[in-house]
C-alpha cells in the first residue's frame, strides 16, 4: 500500500486496455490508504463504453447499474441544435456517460443530497429493493464524502449501487417499497402497472410506478423496488397503491379481462415502505 496518499479517487477509469489485466497496469486498491471508484460506462468499447465494469477500489459505484447515465440517451441531431457549443454537444455526443462520473463528484462535494449508495450483489437486486436498508457497516457515500464509511481493514472491492437523475441536480433519495398480495381464496393472478404515491412530513412523492414493463401480479407473492425522489419528503405518513391494468394482444389472461369472462380481483395484505437515507420504516 503506498501509505503517503491517503484518499484516491476513480472517476470512471478507462477500461479498454486496463480492464482485468495486473495491479501494475490499473487501479488497485493498494495505491493508498483508501481508493474509492465511481463507475458510469461500463459499456464495451464497441458500442462506445470507455470505462470498466470491474470493481478496483475499496469502495466501487456503480450509479445506475454503472453502464448508461439517464439523460445521455439524447438524439444527437436534437443535441447539435440545442446547444450552439459545438465541442460540448460533441462530447455529449460520444462521451456522456463517461464524464458523468466527474458531474456527480463535483456535485456531491456542496450537496445536501447525500448521494447515498447501498451495498448489494447487483443493480438488479438493488432495484428490487433487496439491498435496504443498509448493511451493519452503513451506507456508502458516492463522490467527495466517500471516506465517511470505510470498510473493514483488509476489505475491498465493496459495490454499493444509487439511482440519480437525468440533469442537474442529479442526486436522488431513495424508499424501499414492499407490496404483499393477499391470497384470498376471490384474489386472481394479474398482468399490469403497480403504482405507488407517498405522504410525508416534508412533501410527497408523486405516482410512482414500481416496474415499467407490465409485472405478473401473484396471490400471495410480495414484490420490492426501489423508488427515488428529488426531495427527502421526510417520515413517511401514508402510502397509495395502485394497480392499472393493461391490455395486450400477445396476453391471453388480459383478454379474459376485456372480454368479460374474469373479473380481475387483486387485494393487497401489507405494504412496507423504508426512507434509504434514515432506514426508517
Amino acid at each position: 500500500m503506498n501509505s503517503n496518499i491517503l484518499f484516491l479517487i476513480g472517476l470512471d477509469p478507462a477500461g479498454p486496455y486496463f480492464q482485468y489485466t495486473d495491479n501494475v497496469v490499473q487501479l488497485d486498491p493498494t495505491e493508498a490508504n483508501f481508493v474509492d471508484v465511481i463507475h458510469t460506462d461500463s459499456k464495451n468499447i464497441m458500442v462506445l463504453g470507455y470505462g470498466m465494469i470491474q470493481p478496483v477500489g475499496h469502495v466501487d459505484f456503480y450509479p445506475n447499474s454503472g453502464v448508461n447515465q439517464p439523460g445521455c440517451d439524447k438524439n444527437p441531431i436534437t443535441t447539435l441544435l440545442s446547444n450552439l457549443n459545438v465541442y460540448n454537444s460533441l462530447l455529449h455526443i460520444v462521451a456522456c456517460n463517461h464524464l458523468r462520473a466527474i458531474d456527480y463528484f463535483t456535485e456531491s462535494i456542496n450537496s445536501v443530497c447525500p448521494f447515498q449508495g447501498y451495498n448489494c450483489d447487483n443493480y438488479e437486486d438493488f432495484k428490487q429493493g433487496i439491498c435496504m436498508p443498509c448493511s451493519e457497516d452503513g451506507c456508502g457515500y458516492m463522490g467527495f464524502h466517500a471516506d465517511r464509511v470505510k470498510p473493514p481493514a483488509g476489505t475491498t472491492n465493496v459495490k454499493y449501487f444509487l439511482d440519480t437523475g437525468d440533469s442537474k441536480p442529479f442526486c436522488r433519495y431513495h424508499y424501499q417499497i414492499e407490496v404483499s398480495f393477499s391470497n384470498v381464496s376471490h384474489a386472481t393472478t394479474e398482468r399490469g402497472i403497480v403504482s405507488v404515491s407517498l405522504m410525508g412530513s416534508n412533501g410527497q412523492l408523486e405516482e410512482t410506478a414500481l416496474s415499467t414493463v407490465n409485472m405478473e401480479i401473484n396471490p400471495g407473492k410480495t414484490h420490492g423496488m426501489v423508488v427515488t425522489s428529488t426531495n427527502d419528503i421526510g417520515l413517511i405518513s401514508s402510502a397509495t397503491v395502485s394497480w392499472h391494468q393493461t391490455f395486450s394482444i400477445n396476453d391471453f389472461m388480459s383478454w379474459q379481462s376485456l372480454l368479460g369472462t374474469k373479473s380481475p380481483s387483486v387485494y393487497i395484505s401489507r405494504q412496507e415502505i423504508v426512507n434509504g437515507k434514515t432506514n426508517r420504516r
